[in-house]
Parts: structure tokens; sequence; C-alpha cells
């Protein structure tokens, strides 16, 4: 008995030991700032979701002061962390503990067990926003969606060749090595499954074997099959807080947790052109506001419903 007793707790130990110290991690960077200690920055950026995580960081490393606010706090070692819980999270969704307890649009033929046809859709709320709940699928758009907004819609320098480079520099892929189209020397992990399931292999050789390929959904051509790399390292979790804003690869940058965003300042410049020149939130019950010196950056989502009426 004892034989078999001592590695289980050796093994509780270390397990509690890793969530402990990340626990401390994520609180750290989360609090470390209470209150801005300025009155204003070159770039205030509202939001610390899956790409204002980014955006502030990038922008803290080319030596800009920035500021960025989240309305939610500290990513949680266990519920976020260890990818099989995000299932659990989804239960906690209606507290308004991690998540933004958004509804979608009514449906007309659909969600008819929910009350007025309405789907939750959960957003994430707290440092990496929804790459700190989601499912962690590592799926890019498609190609023509670029060059569509960039040719159609006047995006310039959103064509699919000049976005790939800022893909290819955010990851760390484990598994495609030398690849046009990803890289490996970034700060989130991306990797593909480690234990496949062999009934799947089969089913998807069989599929290979009637004209169907194999393929990378991120690389040339998303017609076909795969299977889906996730956003994760080690056995765990890499989101944008672990993979930016916890890294260390930003130590200028500036966060504030737990401060909601309520107003966007807007004033004029000398010729009348009105441009937002800082921002207003709320933390423990009381209003502050900061001034950008540059411009404010908006990643903070959305509570209007974006799915059409199906």
């Amino acid at each position: 008995m004892a034989i078999t007793t001592l590695p289980t707790l050796s093994q509780y130990f270390t397990v509690f030991s890793i969530l402990w110290n990340r626990q401390l991690t994520h609180n750290y960077y989360a609090n470390r700032t209470p209150l801005p200690p300025n009155n204003a920055y070159d770039f205030i950026v509202v939001g610390a979701g899956s790409a204002g995580s980014i955006v502030a960081c990038r922008l803290a490393q080319w030596g800009q002061n920035v500021l960025l606010l989240e309305a939610g706090g500290a990513v949680d070692a266990i519920m976020s962390d260890y990818p099989g819980m995000f299932v659990k999270q989804l239960g906690e969704g209606s507290l308004g503990i991690k998540f933004w307890p958004y509804l979608l649009t009514p449906q007309r033929y659909v969600a008819k067990a929910y009350i007025n046809g309405q789907l939750p859709e959960w957003k994430g709320k707290g440092l990496g926003g929804g790459s700190s709940v989601n499912f962690m699928l590592y799926v890019r758009p498609n190609r023509r969606d670029f060059d569509n907004m960039a040719d159609n819609y006047g995006a310039k320098g959103w064509s699919y060749d000049e976005v790939l480079p800022l893909f290819k520099r955010t990851e760390n892929n484990s598994n495609y090595f030398n690849n046009t189209y990803h890289g490996n020397d970034g700060p989130m992990g991306v990797t593909s499954p480690p234990l496949p399931d062999p009934i799947q292999l089969i089913w998807m050789n069989s599929l290979k074997d009637e004209g169907i390929p194999i393929i990378d959904t991120n690389g040339e051509t998303q017609l076909g099959q795969t299977l889906l790399q996730t956003t994760i390292k080690n056995g765990l979790r890499s989101g944008t807080a672990n993979a930016f804003l916890e890294s260390g690869i930003c130590p200028t940058l500036t966060i504030v947790t737990r401060a909601l965003v309520t107003k966007v300042l807007i004033e004029s410049n000398t010729n009348g052109i009105p441009f937002a020149s800082g921002v207003e939130f709320i933390k423990n019950n009381k209003t502050y506001s900061v001034k950008a010196n540059k411009e404010v950056i908006l990643s903070a989502g959305n509570k209007k419903n974006y799915l059409m009426d199906i």
C-alpha cells in the first residue's frame, strides 16, 4: 500500500505546486498596477483579449508608452490553464466571473430550448479574453477574407500576404518547421494533437483514398481534412495572456485590470476635427480618466449580437 500511496501523494504535491506558482504569476501581472501611475500615455488599449493583448504588447516593444485596460481580472490557473477545464467554465458564465454573459440574436428556427430562442454567447472577461476560456482551436480566416478587405473595402495592409508574416511571428509551432505558413520562435505555443484517436486516423486515411487530401488548415488551402492544431504548449493553455502579457517580453507595458471603460473622450483639434483624446473608466466604484497622446485603440468586444436570423 505504501508503495502505491507515496507516488500519488508526490504527484498531488507536484500538481499543487505548479498550480500555486502559476496562479501567483497570473495574480502578479493582473494586480501589480492598481491604477495608472501616469495621467497620459502614447496609446491606450481598451480590452486585454486575444487581439488587445498582442497589440498592447507589440506597441510597448516598439518603445511606445502604453496603457492596457481590462474589465476582468487575472487568469485562473485551474479553470483556464488546464485545457480540459473549459467545459466546466461554461457552467459559470452566467455568474459573470470570467465571462460577459451575452446572448445571440433570437433565432427563428433554432434554440427553442432557450428563453426567447437566444443562445448564450459568453465572451471571455479577464486577461487574455476569449483566448483564456475558449476551445483553443488555432484556425485562421481564409485567404480570400483578407484579400477581400484589402481589395474591396480599402483595408490597406490587410491582404493575406501582408498579414501572414504577423501570424508567423506570433506562433511557436511545434509541428511545422521551416514552413511557408508557420513560425517557430513566437511567444504563443501551437501544437497538433499528440495522441489522436487511431480510429480517426483510419477514417482520415480512408477519406484520403477517396480523394479528400489531408491538409494544414492554416496552410496553402482550407479544402480538405485535418487534425486541428490548438494553442496549447507543454500541456497547458497558451492564450495571449500567458504568451504575451505574462511572459516578460513587454516589461514596460502598464496593465490595469478590473477597470471598466465607460467612455471615450472626444476633443477637437485646431481645425475643428474631432479625435479620441482619452478614456474614462470605473474601478472600485470610482471614475477615473486618462489621456492618450496618440491613439485610443478599442479592442473590447461589443454587446451587440452579430449572428443573423436564420
